[in-house]
């Protein structure tokens, strides 16, 4: 061995960490670029729709 040592491995605290403080960056963001209320529900809304899609299972046809 070269004495490398490999990083710990992320636990879901560390995930969920990691993806609060992304999405409190990205509201801050949009915040500060002006959107409005409603443009920050229709964002979260289009969000999710992607998810949505991309976790959907093929459709057989």
């Amino acid at each position: 061995m070269d004495g490398a040592r490999s990083a710990p491995r992320p636990t879901a605290d560390d995930a969920r960490r990691r993806v609060l403080v992304l999405a409190r960056s990205l509201y801050r963001e949009i915040r500060a670029q002006g959107f409005s209320d409603q443009e920050v529900i229709g964002l979260s809304s289009a969000l999710l729709e992607f998810v949505r899609a991309d976790i959907r299972p093929p459709r057989d046809n």
